[in-house]
């Protein structure tokens, strides 16, 4: 209660602001902890963009993964009446009302991540993220055509209990290997949590048990940081291959070390600038992109690596 209360003054605050100078006011609301250097691109892109329009721009994210909190967030948004919403949907149980009620009071949504693809999606006029699903198989493809990697053992890290847009990381891998590689290979999930030593310590434990694990998939950057210091304090490697997604300054390092095989890039930075962009068409023209937009994945190696190495040092990808 006191958390709500502590969002309500917040919003109002600034809406005291609204009130003197009206102009469109704009939020992006994730679940994601706010600290969290993935999200800080995401912020970064969501501020530019602000600038750019000259419109009003705030970013909301719980301090550490919290959908309870973020669907706080949200009701308190939503009664300030903004111009407009983009939200994350890890978990669209949670997320799917306070989204509905917004969109029936007029207020334009974009989802961000993790698209609806249920039989009665949110009413939403864009989707910005990446192809969550995609990023499983292209993966696992690179690692047995590129790789010339056959696993025995896939050991896949979730960093954020619920979150679909991980699950479907994972069941897009899952799916590539069943499907091409049959019995012969064992695929498990681990639930890291977004906390450093306690993720050190879950991988720690599942390899103590499981001497076999010869590949990891590290589904975020959350759980992949913590993979790449694990690996490297117990001299793993080269012994496990190590595939991760997002970008992080420790998973570049990890690609320029060779703990880490490659990653995939979802261009978060996008997650913030596009939807304050599309929100802004539609207030004045009511125009909208076709959704999907998708910001990703792309490949990141060593290939490429020197052409992205500067902009995660400058905080844009």
């Amino acid at each position: 209660m006191i958390r709500k209360l502590i969002i309500s003054c917040f919003v109002l605050f600034i809406a005291g602001f609204s009130l003197a100078a009206p102009k469109e006011v704009y939020y992006i609301v994730a679940h994601g902890g706010i600290t969290n250097p993935f999200w800080q691109r995401t912020l970064k892109g969501a501020q530019d963009a602000g600038k750019e329009l000259g419109v009003e721009v705030h970013f909301l994210a719980p301090q550490q993964y919290d959908v309870k909190e973020m669907v706080d967030m949200l009701d308190t948004v939503i009664a300030s009446k903004p111009t407009g919403i983009a939200s994350t949907l890890s978990i669209p149980e949670m997320t799917d009302e306070p989204l509905r009620t917004a969109a029936k009071n007029g207020i334009p949504v974009v989802l961000l991540d993790a698209d609806d693809n249920r039989p009665n999606p949110i009413p939403h006029i864009a989707f910005v993220g990446w192809n969550a699903y995609g990023i499983g198989t292209l993966s696992a493809g690179k690692i047995i055509d590129e790789l010339g990697m056959k696993p025995k053992h896939v050991l896949i890290g979730l960093h954020e209990a619920g979150n679909i847009a991980l699950e479907a990381r994972a069941q897009g891998m899952i799916d590539v290997f069943t499907k091409r590689l049959g019995s012969s290979v064992k695929i498990d999930k681990l639930l890291t949590t977004v906390d450093m030593a306690k993720a050190m310590s879950a991988y720690d434990s599942f390899l103590a048990s499981h001497s076999d694990v010869d590949l990891i998939f590290a589904a975020g950057s959350a759980s992949g940081d913590p993979a790449i210091k694990f690996l490297e304090e117990k001299n793993l490697q080269g012994k496990i291959t190590l595939v991760t997604a997002d970008l992080s300054e420790q998973i570049m390092g990890g690609i320029e070390r060779g703990t880490v095989a490659f990653t995939s890039d979802c261009q978060q930075y996008l997650w913030g600038y596009l939807p304050v962009i599309y929100l802004h068409l539609y207030h004045e023209y009511g125009i909208r992109p076709i959704s999907p937009t998708f910001t990703g994945p792309s490949i990141i190696d060593k290939s490429n690596f020197e052409a992205v190495k500067a902009l995660v040092s400058e905080g844009i990808r």
